[in-house]
């Protein structure tokens, strides 16, 4: 059997579902259609700490939850949507927030009643306390925006930068930027269709005093980076949306 592949940051291997399911009340097996069946699993992690045990969970035919069977092992964490009320995606309503949260793809803290409202990184709580004033990371503030924005405007992309807030407060983020900027961590390889490229080495988690050091230097940003809107007429000369622009040198994004 061929060794599994390392996941990058300690992700967890997702649980193992199986193909075939037997659904509470009815006979015989089918095949799963996860959206709406996740909610027949739970899970739990497993020996190694590298993913997770399965195992279905026991219903009778009103839909009501039976007690563990002798020998049967507690869920720590239950597959499918939370609720079924709302319309969720399809990633959350088959895994569920509790296996996506162990597994580190979300930056919320699920017990917050406000964590949709305002979304927090999980460096938040460490960031020096003249920045702790709003979730907005300081190099997605409003001040960072030259030649006018409207209230009009700032209400509609401030979700956005929000999320990007938590993205950067993320201890894993940190450790990118912290590579980016150590170039003896910086090394050259040559890819078959991009020729030449730098690739980077990460390291698995900073110390509290780098990942503050980390913060500061993405805030000294604000000192040479603002945000405007640009003329269409000047976006259309490099067939873009939106492009920055670096000691003379421009980058175009679609």
């Amino acid at each position: 059997m061929a060794e599994r592949p390392q996941l990058p940051y300690g992700i967890p291997y997702p649980p193992e579902l199986p193909d075939r399911i037997q659904l509470p009340g009815q006979h015989g097996q089918t095949d799963p259609d996860w959206r709406e069946h996740g909610r027949y699993y739970g899970a739990r992690d497993d020996l190694w700490g590298e993913g997770f045990d399965i195992r279905p969970l026991r219903y009778d035919p009103a839909g009501n939850e039976l007690p563990r069977l002798p020998g049967e092992w507690e869920a720590q964490y239950m597959l499918g949507p939370p609720s079924r009320g709302v319309e969720w995606s399809d990633v959350i309503a088959k895994w569920g927030l509790q296996v996506l949260n162990k597994a580190g793809f979300l930056n919320l803290d699920l017990d917050l009643p406000e964590m949709t409202a305002d979304p927090q990184g999980r460096y938040f709580p460490n960031r020096p306390q003249f920045w702790k004033d709003e979730a907005l990371h300081p190099v997605f503030r409003r001040d960072m925006w030259r030649y006018g924005l409207s209230d009009q405007e700032w209400s509609a992309i401030r979700p956005a930068f929000l999320l990007a807030s938590a993205l950067l407060d993320d201890p894993t983020t940190m450790c990118l930027f912290n590579a980016i900027k150590d170039t003896a961590r910086h090394f050259w390889i040559e890819d078959p269709l991009l020729g030449k490229c730098t690739r980077i080495h990460l390291r698995d988690s900073l110390t509290e005093a780098e990942q503050a050091a980390v913060f500061q230097d993405i805030c000294n940003m604000r000192m040479f980076t603002y945000f405007y809107w640009e003329d269409d007429d000047e976006l259309d000369k490099y067939n873009a949306y939106a492009y920055t622009v670096t000691s003379g040198h421009s980058a175009a994004g679609r």
